[in-house]
């Protein structure tokens, strides 16, 4: 029978350690299997279940894909952070989402839409309805500019027509302060005049008084002497009478053509038979001057319309004692011959006549009142030797009028203040007009009118001295 091999020392521990380790080592492989089999399964599971994410999220974008790479990062994150932009851009919130910003963006296109209707819609994207909203608005500021600059315009316009009217305005106060300064004037020479005949009148009164003092005295202390008495009143009256004769002789009640013949300022010295010139005698020692005017009257009398005179003359030479004369006027039929009578009612030898001129004159005829009218005629008659006065008295020689102011009777209603105190005006010099008249007739001083004075000044006829 066989019998185990005896043996050797230490030779069967060394088998064993070897055979444990081989143990140890079969089940450190086994376990390694058994959890690579585990963690394949698990892999397995994970890639399965990526891969059905994968397939429920969808393929990535390119440009998502890049910039994973790019950015070292996961497509998602990628994603999210530009989404996280996005929102920031459009609300100004980074946590906002899709449903949060889309409701929102409706509101803004709703309320846009609804305040700019015509610019954009409520269809629009927030993009389109901001590059409308910015070209509506490109057009508002254009539209904008063209009225301010219009505004601009007007604005000049309307300062421009501001500064008309001050200077229109102060044109008018200064007119209207002309006009008040005339009728004070006027209203003052009024008074003046007023005030010399209440002076006047006083000392009439007074003369009056003091003669019926006297005379009472007389009939008291001469009672016995009545019948001289009496026959000194009578005598009294009757030189009182003489006198009242003698002064209707001087200031006449109505202008006598005779009173300018018997007063003649001279006469023709020689007249060449067909010719139109003449001498006169008056020369440079009596002041006359060329352009002077003379009207004609024979020596025996005319029968004359308005005081015309058989012929105008005009000097045209002044000598030492004779002047030459050039006809300007000559009635048919009736030549100037020597002896006939000239005169110029604002010319008198070694006196100045005193004149007083109003109204309106129409000195060229034309049917419109000359403005400088009056001015005109005072010039005529202090270049001929007269002198204009302001106001009519007993010393005036002769009162000069025009038209009378004219005020419409009709009731007006005045579009400014200006046009009513211009009618103050126009009243208030009619009713001076009217007043000078009546104080000329009561002074028994002579009325001319335009025609009368240019005739009896030697005018040749309307219009012929502005021809």
């Amino acid at each position: 029978m066989a019998v185990r091999p005896v043996a050797r020392p230490g030779e069967g521990s060394g088998t064993r350690i070897g055979l444990i380790v081989a143990v140890i080592l079969a089940v450190a492989f086994l376990g390694l299997f058994i959890w690579q089999l585990t963690a394949n399964k698990q892999l397995e599971d994970a890639a399965n279940s990526a891969e059905r994410k994968t397939r429920q999220a969808g393929q990535a974008p390119q440009y998502y894909v890049d910039e994973s790479t790019s950015r070292g990062q996961p497509v998602f994150a990628v994603m999210e952070s530009d989404f996280r932009d996005v929102a920031t851009l459009v609300a100004g919130k980074p946590e906002a989402r899709r449903p949060a910003l889309q409701e929102a963006a409706q509101q803004v296109l709703k309320a846009v839409a609804g305040r700019h209707t015509g610019a954009t819609t409520e269809a629009d994207t927030l993009l389109t309805a901001i590059i409308n909203l910015d070209r509506a608005l490109t057009a508002e500021k254009d539209k904008a500019a063209t009225l301010t600059e219009e505004n601009k315009k007007l604005t000049d316009e309307r300062e421009q027509l501001v500064l008309d009217v001050q200077a229109t305005r102060d044109a008018s106060a200064k007119e209207i302060a002309d006009l008040r300064q005339t009728v004070e004037s006027l209203s003052q020479d009024k008074t003046e005049s007023l005030k010399e005949k209440d002076d006047q009148v006083a000392r009439l009164q007074s003369s009056l008084e003091s003669a019926n003092n006297e005379l009472a005295s007389y009939k008291v202390r001469l009672a016995d002497e009545a019948r001289n008495h009496e026959i000194a009143y009578t005598k009294l009256q009757n030189s009182n009478k003489d006198l009242q004769d003698q002064l209707q002789q001087l200031k006449p009640s109505s202008f006598d053509r005779n009173d300018i013949l018997t007063k003649a300022d001279g006469k023709v010295a020689r007249a060449v038979p067909g010719s139109d010139v003449v001498f006169i005698n008056l020369g440079a020692g009596e002041n006359v001057k060329p352009g002077m005017g003379f009207e004609v009257f024979s020596k025996s009398g005319d029968s004359f319309n308005d005081y015309r005179g058989k012929a105008s003359l005009e000097i045209t030479a002044v000598l030492e004692t004779v002047s030459e004369c050039r006809v300007t006027r000559q009635a048919p039929g009736r030549p100037v011959v020597e002896g006939d009578l000239v005169t110029n009612i604002a010319y008198e030898r070694g006196r100045k006549p005193r004149f007083v001129i109003r109204g309106e004159f129409d000195l060229d005829y034309d049917g419109i009142v000359d403005i400088t009218g009056a001015e005109t005629v005072a010039g005529l008659v202090s270049e001929w030797g007269g002198e204009v006065v302001p106001d009519v008295n007993e010393t005036t020689d002769f009162l000069v009028i025009g038209v009378t102011p004219q005020v419409s009777s009709r009731p007006r209603r005045f579009s400014s203040p200006i046009a009513a105190e211009q009618a103050k005006v126009q009243e208030l010099r009619q009713t001076n007009f009217r007043e000078l008249v009546d104080r000329a007739v009561e002074l028994n001083v002579p009325i001319l009118t335009q025609n009368q004075f240019l005739f009896l000044t030697g005018q040749a006829g309307p219009g012929a001295m502005f021809r």
